[in-house]
């Protein structure tokens, strides 16, 4: 009985699921020739066994490789609230490789408890990991640019294309942080950084690079900015700040284990913080007492993207002098004597 229960199941996916049934084929054929033939015939013995291995590859390959297609046997054993976030990805694949866990868990209706158990369930580390495999599992270039992003580059695109595309996606993330600017927000921002005794520049990965040119940038107007790249450092150093200090930090994904752990450090000393971040509804911006969003929306696998970069370049140079004209002399003196001290290294 359990042998024609999994052949019926076998034929219902092969009507409604063609590619993933010539797709688990083409694995199983795979492992049978590695393993080698007498070896398999030798452990799966009976057709009943096999079949339990072609249903296992079924369901592993529907979501590990190909993903997307929501298989009839599997979703069914799923709960509702697994149901809808199945449903909800496969429906929207592209969109759910941008959103933050906060966002797909409200999108869907679902706790982020119930994605991180479901991306666990795959065999996945956690959402973001899942993003990753979104992203691999959808349409990529030759280069390995998403070709749902705003502009993919190809080995075939010439050097004028190429340069032009880079154009396109540099101006769309400058426009769109314009777009997503707050008045309100940056004035906060503004106000913070002007009334702090100490400003701690703050990030990791590639956002440390933007913590350090906002850190360069206010360097030369005021002493008060502080860069630490090392997280364990940033925990120390601000174990010991108050509400006097500051912290302007940066993390495109605003949800980052090193960041959460210093941040929360930060809210038990009441220090303010300044998040800079494409996701107003992450893990950090909980913590913060500003949230200045930038543009650009970077595919899983563009990491450290400069298009994305570009965006928080704006947002770093809008605080600075916002910075600068509620001490016009005070800043104005300072960089004079910082570009005196430059000059001389010049040749």
């Amino acid at each position: 009985m359990l042998f024609i229960s999994n052949v019926i199941k076998i034929i219902f996916i092969y009507i409604y699921y063609e590619n993933i049934f010539l797709h688990t084929i083409k694995s199983c054929l795979i492992i049978f020739f590695n393993t080698g033939i007498a070896s398999f015939i030798h452990i799966y013995k009976t057709p009943e066994q096999f079949m339990t291995l072609f249903l296992h590859l079924m369901e592993v390959l529907a979501w590990q490789t190909v993903f997307l297609i929501p298989l009839p046997n599997n979703i069914i054993l799923l709960p509702n609230p697994g149901k809808k976030l199945a449903d909800y990805v496969f429906s929207h694949t592209t969109e759910t490789q941008y959103l933050s866990i906060t966002s797909l868990a409200e999108n869907c209706k679902v706790s982020e408890a119930t994605i991180t158990r479901f991306c666990r369930g795959l065999g996945l580390s956690g959402y973001n990991a899942f993003k990753l495999a979104l992203a691999q599992a959808d349409r990529t270039t030759d280069l390995g640019d998403s070709s749902n992003s705003a502009e993919p580059v190809s080995s075939e695109d010439s050097i004028s294309t190429i340069c032009a595309k880079v154009h396109a996606a540099n101006l769309l993330s400058l426009n769109e942080s314009y777009a997503l600017y707050d008045e309100e927000e940056m004035s906060k921002a503004i106000s913070i950084l002007s009334s702090s005794r100490r400003i701690y520049c703050f990030g990791q990965g590639g956002s440390m690079i933007m913590a350090m040119e906002a850190w360069a940038r206010f360097s030369t107007a005021s002493p008060n900015f502080v860069h630490i790249c090392d997280s364990h450092m940033q925990a120390s150093a601000i174990a010991m700040a108050d509400s006097k200090d500051a912290i302007l930090f940066f993390s495109y994904s605003g949800s980052t284990r090193d960041m959460c752990d210093t941040l929360q450090i930060a809210s038990s000393r009441h220090v303010p913080v300044i998040l800079i971040t494409h996701f107003p509804k992450s893990a950090g911006a909980e913590f913060a007492s500003v949230v200045l969003q930038c543009g650009y929306n970077e595919s899983p696998l563009q990491s450290g993207s400069v298009a994305a970069k570009v965006g928080q370049l704006f947002l770093i140079d809008c605080l600075f002098y916002g910075y600068c004209s509620q001490k016009p002399d005070t800043c104005s003196a300072a960089r004079s004597a910082t570009a005196h001290a430059i000059a001389n290294k010049l040749l």
